[in-house]
């Protein structure tokens, strides 16, 4: 019984691994958001949303946004782009 019983525990699904905490944003991040973002409309939540959706967003603002280059990989990791780090 007891071959069957070790047999049946290494035959058990596993848990998948938990997935690693994503870190914070920088605190330089979260306050050019606060203070370019939120003039105009309210800002989003760190990290909430996709690459792709980033990418086009911040297309669209570099037409009407003055940043530097920093300062929109700042934003970009912000909302949660995995690239912008890499970026800066």
């Amino acid at each position: 019984m007891a071959v069957l019983a070790a047999g049946w525990v290494e035959a058990a699904p596993r848990a998948a691994a938990a997935p690693a905490a994503v870190p914070a944003p920088a605190r330089s991040a979260v306050a050019l958001a606060e203070r370019k973002c939120g003039t105009c409309h309210a800002v989003p939540s760190a990290r909430s949303r996709r690459s792709g959706w980033v990418g086009a967003s911040v297309k669209m603002h570099e037409r009407r946004v003055a940043m530097s280059r920093e300062e929109w990989a700042l934003i970009r990791e912000y909302l949660g782009e995995s690239s912008a780090t890499a970026a800066r």
